[in-house]
């Protein structure tokens, strides 16, 4: 019998050295002891964590926490204070206790606070609404450790040498049957644990398909009872203004930095989400890539839920994540900036609604909602912040086959890291009615700020539009102006009665002239007044137009001084001094309306100093595949449209 048992125990000691070496053991040891703080709970045995965590490097879609420095109290399962130096060196504040849920610009003196009472979207169709938010419990049950442990690849960090004697480095991946099972992200969490409670000291996450990287430097950590309600510090200060808003607008603000990692949301919200909805194979319009050379061009045809069908379907993940990257990441972010509740711009949403002046909004909300398995309110509201994304305009006179020609772009800003700019993508429309047009897009996105027709006619929004016409996508009728305009007088006869252009300014440009116009719709009236631009006289309106900001208009011209020849625009683009704050990462996209040529400028991914990744197309062959075959002869250069003010 004795014998029995010692050969058991052998057996057992030696399986559970194979299972657990020694870096699986000392991971194990404390996760048993994290999970048991989360589990702590109320009562007896409750207790609160705190600590400073530090984010001295991040990336991709963490990018916005670089710098933070942020003071941590936790007392499981449903009370936080958060506060320090934020997401964009906002000092901010969070606070949750129960399902009261706060956000607070410290510096300003105001801040947000979740209503349960207030729905969203605003008029949830057939939905239940949120009831609440789930308490932060642990992802592992505390009687499944060990087990969890075994799905995970756990080996110690050699390369590291200067790693402190009372430190435990460990890189921890999850095993590639548990990665095509679905039941964790690929990725890695590299953790430096202290010996002596197994707390971590540093922790560095990589997420390699969103390419997101995050470093977290975690110090003065304390375990402690919790003090007293009466005495529990989970207030803002009473002089601030606060305003209430929809507890699940905050809670999927906070969510939405956990995409990318297997903990899933912490502030869960209890309720029922629709899943997305399976097209039938009779309904399904795929989209177009090129070739790889050209990835950043789709192509789109149809009536517009075709072409809308076929938008969403050609990246649904994509626009979904940039959806809620400009409702749920950046419109919150600007809303502790500026005081004022940015998600707000879509309280009059009416799901839908399918009058002819919002038949294209509807049809295109529709389709991308059904696809992404968003509400169409959400998907309404990410169109109609596109309005106010963080862009500069630009136009720059290049040489032409002996002639001046215009090069107009527009430069994509990721505002520190909230909007992903690196899913910019050529757009091109083929309507069944009307001319093939366009636009450079975020992913999801209808059009862009800029486009041209296959009449080469070519619009820019510059500014605007005034704040009563924010009601609607600017891109969605921008679009429906390239469809039905051939020349700049069409296209400033619509804009003359055109409500949702008051308080706008464009530059319009007649590819086949080679004339531009600077066109201002007042706010306060109808009428546009038109101005024409001219490089080489018309210094009252910029000073010095070539490469210097267009005074008046909002415009700037990137590059060094004097114009360029037309086969150089690479060098143009590439050029340090083109429109590329130091601390925003910046995307070009620009066109040539004489030639179609057309650019898209992805910022280097490798060290400073080195040429930036340039996609060049022509779009006048994807417009107009028979347009070579005509004569494109450009008009005489003094063929400008005739100042006027109507």
């Amino acid at each position: 019998m004795c014998l029995a048992f010692g050969v058991a125990a052998i057996l057992a000691l030696t399986l559970y050295l194979l299972l657990f070496p020694e870096p699986r053991r000392r991971l194990a040891g404390a996760m048993v002891q994290w999970v048991g703080l989360l589990e702590s709970g109320p009562g007896t045995n409750a207790i609160t964590i705190s600590c400073r965590i530090q984010v001295p490097e991040a990336h991709g879609h963490w990018k916005p926490w670089q710098g933070a420095d942020l003071r941590l109290t936790f007392q499981p399962p449903d009370q936080i204070r958060l506060e320090g130096r934020g997401p964009g060196g906002a000092n901010i504040l969070w606070l949750r206790e129960g399902n009261r849920l706060e956000v607070h610009n410290l510096t300003h003196g105001w801040g947000f606070r979740g209503r349960q009472e207030i729905p969203w979207p605003p008029s949830p169709p057939d939905t239940t609404a949120a009831v609440g938010l789930s308490p932060i419990r642990s992802p592992v049950p505390p009687g499944k450790v060990w087990m969890a442990v075994l799905t995970l690849q756990v080996d110690p960090i050699h390369e590291i040498t200067n790693t402190p004697s009372d430190l435990l480095a460990l890189r921890v991946r999850p095993q590639p049957r548990v990665v095509r099972a679905g039941a964790l992200p690929d990725g890695e969490v590299r953790l430096w644990l202290r010996r002596l409670d197994g707390l971590p000291e540093r922790v560095e996450i990589i997420a390699p398909h969103e390419s997101a990287r995050a470093l977290l430097q975690c110090s003065e950590w304390w375990i402690r009872s919790p003090a007293p309600p009466q005495e529990a510090d989970l207030h803002a200060p009473p002089s601030h203004h606060v305003r209430d808003v929809p507890l699940r607008i905050l809670a999927e603000h906070w969510n939405w930095w956990w995409e990318t990692t297997p903990s899933g949301k912490p502030f869960g919200l209890e309720e029922h989400r629709r899943p997305p909805t399976a097209w039938p194979p009779a309904q399904t319009v795929q989209g177009t890539v090129d070739s790889p050379a050209e990835e950043c061009v789709l192509a789109l045809e149809g009536d517009t839920r075709q072409r809308a069908r076929a938008l969403a379907r050609a990246g649904t993940a994509q626009a979904r994540s940039t959806f809620r990257a400009l409702l749920y990441g950046w419109a919150i972010q600007q809303s502790l900036v500026t005081g004022h509740w940015w998600p707000g711009l879509v309280a009059g949403f009416e799901p839908g609604r399918e009058d002819p002046q919002h038949s294209v909004a509807g049809a295109v909300v529709h389709e991308l909602s059904l696809s992404t398995g968003l509400q169409e309110a959400e998907v309404y509201a990410a169109q109609l912040l596109a309005n106010q994304l963080p862009v500069r305009p630009w136009i720059s006179p290049v040489e032409h086959e002996g002639r001046q020609v215009w090069c107009v772009g527009i430069a994509f800003q990721d505002a520190g890291g909230f909007v992903p700019v690196d899913r910019l993508t050529w757009l091109v429309h083929r309507p069944e009615q009307g001319f093939a047009w366009a636009s450079p897009a975020l992913t999801g996105l209808w059009a862009g700020r800029l486009g041209i027709n296959e009449r080469q006619l070519a619009a820019l929004w510059v500014t605007g539009p005034a704040p009563a016409s924010q009601r609607a996508p600017m891109a969605l009728p921008l679009g429906r102006l390239l469809e039905s305009c051939a020349t700049c007088d069409e296209a400033m006869d619509q804009l003359r009665t055109a409500a949702w252009a008051r308080g706008s300014t464009f530059v319009l440009v007649d590819g086949r002239s080679g004339s531009a116009v600077l066109v201002d719709c007042p706010a306060d009236r109808t009428g546009v007044e038109v101005r024409p631009l001219d490089a080489s006289r018309d210094l009252s309106l910029a000073g010095s137009i070539v490469w210097q900001p267009l005074k008046n208009a909002g415009l700037s011209t990137p590059g060094p001084a004097g114009v360029e020849p037309l086969p150089t625009v690479e060098a143009l683009l590439s050029n340090p001094h083109r429109p590329t704050p130091a601390d925003d990462l910046t995307v070009l996209a620009c066109l040539v309306p004489t030639t179609g040529d057309a650019w898209v400028v992805f910022p280097s991914s490798t060290p400073a100093g080195t040429q930036p990744r340039i996609h060049r197309l022509n779009l006048r062959s994807r417009l107009s595949p028979e347009v070579h075959l005509r004569d494109t002869r450009a008009a005489p250069a003094d063929n400008h449209p005739k100042s006027h003010e109507s």
